[in-house]
Parts: structure tokens; C-alpha cells; sequence
């Protein structure tokens, strides 16, 4: 489950996501590709990790399943909806550029020895927290993706 102001996008093991808005569903159900690990949301923008690549949600409308070589565990979205960040098994956050319900990769953090499980950004979205298992990293945006805190 995941909320931006008075939206809550939840994802569940029926494989369907629904959009609930101000107490009411007003999408849903959306059939996904694939069984959803995390979602995460932006001002206008849900991105559904799912065990066979991402999908996302933008104004009623769900994406056709995007593929990528490595399964996503967590996401997080900008608030301008232009950026998405998506954790993997392969131990690395991935930069995605948003147009319109379409991703194009832009950029790699290579940070960690173990699968990316949480991703968080600050409140003005200079700073990435990301972690597994074991570790946590803070990355400062603003300096090409520095790490303040981890490898």
C-alpha cells in the first residue's frame, strides 16, 4: 500500500490494485501482469513492482507490463512524477525517467552486497535512503548520486 495525499494505491496477492480517494474507490480492479512485491506513489504517479518487471498507474490508466532483467523489491517516485527509483535482487537502484506510463532508464547506484529492500526519499528530495538486510545507504542526490552514508 502506498499514499500521496488524499490517494492510496494498494496492490495485493489477487495480482489487482485498486485506487481509493478520499474514503471511495475510484479505480479498480486493475488486473496486474504479475504478483506485486511493493508499490509506491508520486503526485499523480504509482509504480507496482511486480515478480516479472514494473507496471504503472497514472490517471485511471495501468501500464502494459514493463520488463527489466532483475526483479524490483521496493520503489519510490518524485514528486513531479519524472523520477522513479527502483531497488533490485541484483543489489543495485536503479534512475528511471517517467514519460507518460513509459520508463526509460537513466542512471545506476551500485551500493549494495545484498538485494535493495526499502527505498525512501527526503522530504525535498535531495537525499535516497535505500537498504537490505543488512546495511543502509544515504545518497545525496544534488552530488550525482554521492553516498553521505555507505559504500
Amino acid at each position: 500500500m502506498a499514499t500521496k495525499s488524499k490517494t492510496m494505491y494498494s496492490v495485493g496477492w489477487d495480482d489487482k490494485c485498486f485506487t481509493t480517494k478520499n474514503g471511495k474507490v475510484e479505480i479498480g480492479p486493475l488486473s496486474l501482469g504479475a504478483q506485486p512485491s511493493a508499490v509506491a506513489a508520486g503526485s499523480e504517479l504509482a509504480v507496482i513492482c511486480t515478480v516479472n518487471g514494473l507496471q504503472l498507474v497514472r490517471d485511471k490508466s495501468l501500464s502494459d507490463l514493463i520488463s527489466i532483467p532483475f526483479t524490483a523489491n521496493a520503489a519510490c517516485v518524485t514528486k513531479d512524477d519524472k523520477t522513479v527509483y527502483v531497488g533490485g535482487d541484483d543489489n543495485k537502484i536503479h534512475i528511471f525517467g517517467v514519460n507518460d506510463l513509459t520508463l526509460t532508464e537513466t542512471g545506476v547506484i551500485d551500493a549494495h552486497l545484498k538485494p535493495v529492500q526499502c527505498l525512501e526519499l527526503s522530504h525535498d528530495e535531495s537525499k535516497l535512503a535505500s537498504s537490505d538486510e543488512r546495511d543502509v545507504c544515504v545518497f545525496d542526490l544534488s552530488e550525482g548520486n554521492k553516498a553521505i552514508i555507505g559504500k
